[in-house]
């Protein structure tokens, strides 16, 4: 893959550090140049960025200054002078299939001390493990735990004690919380033991989910879109895509109205290493329109968050997170294009909670026809979608069964691939963000409509 061409990376509003202002900032390599535009950015994030685009990037811990800098398509070498200004650094050079010479590797440290630098990632992904009784996946040592109103703080000290665990609040409103266990920690020996314990009211291990596929089809077409210079001023009711995130050439404020990384502290700019998250986003928005859809247009700004790390899982813990930042940023309708049989108590009060506060959840019915429910979308507190084909049938790949709600229009030709090309690609997914994308703009014009019993036919 050639890299003499990066990437563009726009962040329309950065949460101001402190003594900083909020402001619009831009990072683009292109052609052995940078153009850089932020105001107190820490280092490593600026340099997370650029490793998201395969460049290797190496960072003395010690060495995390805030940087504050403006200038355009300054020569690399000189570029990175300035990013690390007071310390040594190293470019590593190489070459592309066709000759071009690429930046391949980067190291920042302290003079003296190239030794120290170490490796730094573009993100952190789960931990995942499988309960092989149940086949369910879960969050290595993560467990989520409700404590009964009348726990006193010492007795929960010590149930932490006995575990030798750390415990951390995931959402206030409804009590959850977060508890870690040690390295070696035995998750199914921990529950057994917190069981027995009366003051707790519920708990779970930190179950995992999946993204859902979409399945590429031969159609030799590719999606035509539309503009989206003013999609933030003629509409106003945003749908929030929690997937795996959004590639940085949709980052502007047309399109996207606010994004956020559930997975990293650190990464204030999102991407999106599949696709998957990128292509729900254009079609929630209305600028992709799916085969045998009505010739009704919309469009809405979407709030995408990167809900789903780059193996594709998500966790409880990280969608509560995620949910608070789309009810936050003013979201109305909250697309989950992907699903799981793992039927959770706290995954189905993170779906009531983000009803109770004026969301309409959508989810996929599932891409596989066996009639079983599938998670989120069989809870009450969500509208569950199935998938059509072109021709206006029931797609053979859907789902089905009593806890769909609607069927929806699955296939789409999209700009973006899911681990792939470019092309036509078919899903409950799709068919999922169609459906959300259709509820904004109704709710545009019927703002107290709530659920699918006004969804207009």
């Amino acid at each position: 893959m050639k890299k003499s061409i990066w990437m563009i990376l726009i962040l329309v509003m950065i949460f101001p550090l402190s003594g900083t202002s909020a402001m619009e900032s831009v990072m683009w390599i292109s052609n052995q140049k940078m153009t850089l535009k932020v105001d107190g950015m820490p280092l490593k994030i600026i340099l997370r960025e650029f490793s998201r685009a395969g460049i290797k990037i190496k960072l003395d811990p010690e060495v995390n200054p805030y940087i504050t800098a403006d200038f355009k398509n300054k020569e690399i070498q000189k570029a990175f002078e300035t990013l690390a200004k007071g310390y040594s650094h190293a470019l590593v050079w190489g070459k592309t299939a066709d000759g071009v010479s690429e930046l391949s590797e980067v190291i920042i440290f302290k003079p003296g001390k190239i030794n120290r630098a170490v490796s730094l990632k573009s993100s952190e992904n789960l931990k995942i493990e499988k309960n092989p009784e149940t086949g369910a996946i879960y969050v290595k040592n993560k467990i989520l735990i409700q404590f009964k109103k009348t726990v006193s703080g010492n007795r929960i000290k010590a149930v932490l004690s006995k575990l030798r665990a750390s415990l951390r609040l995931i959402n206030k409103d409804l009590a959850i919380y977060e508890i870690t266990l040690p390295e070696n920690g035995d998750m199914q020996k921990a529950l057994a033991a917190l069981k027995k314990e009366d003051n707790i009211a519920s708990l779970e291990p930190d179950y995992a989910y999946r993204t859902s596929s979409t399945f590429r089809y031969d159609y030799g077409e590719t999606a035509d879109t539309i503009s989206t210079e003013s999609l933030a001023a003629k509409h106003s009711v945003p749908v929030a895509i929690l997937d795996t995130g959004l590639m940085p050439q949709y980052l502007s404020d047309s399109l996207n109205q606010a994004s956020f990384d559930a997975l990293s502290a650190d990464n204030i700019i999102i991407s999106d290493a599949v696709g998957h998250g990128t292509q729900m986003a254009l079609i929630a928005s209305g600028q992709v329109h799916p085969m045998g859809s009505d010739s009704a247009t919309f469009s809405n700004p979407v709030i995408s968050i990167r809900a789903f790390d780059d193996n594709g899982y998500t966790s409880n813990a990280v969608l509560i997170k995620s949910i608070d930042f789309a009810i936050k940023n003013g979201a109305r309708v909250l697309s989950l294009s992907w699903g799981s049989e793992t039927d959770s108590r706290f995954l189905e009060s993170a779906m009531n909670y983000a009803k109770a506060r004026g969301l309409i959840v959508v989810a996929a019915a599932g891409n596989n026809p066996t009639g079983t429910p599938m998670y989120p979308a069989a809870y009450e507190s969500v509208i569950s979608v199935s998938a059509l084909a072109p021709d206006g049938k029931a797609w053979e790949k859907s789902n089905y069964g009593d806890f769909v709600d609607i069927a929806a229009p699955g296939f789409a030709h999209l700009p973006v691939g899911y681990n792939g090309d470019p092309g036509t690609y078919a899903g409950t997914s799709i068919s999922t963000a169609y459906i959300a994308g259709k509820l904004a703009a109704y709710l545009r014009e019927h703002p107290e409509a709530t659920g699918i019993d006004l969804f207009p036919e």
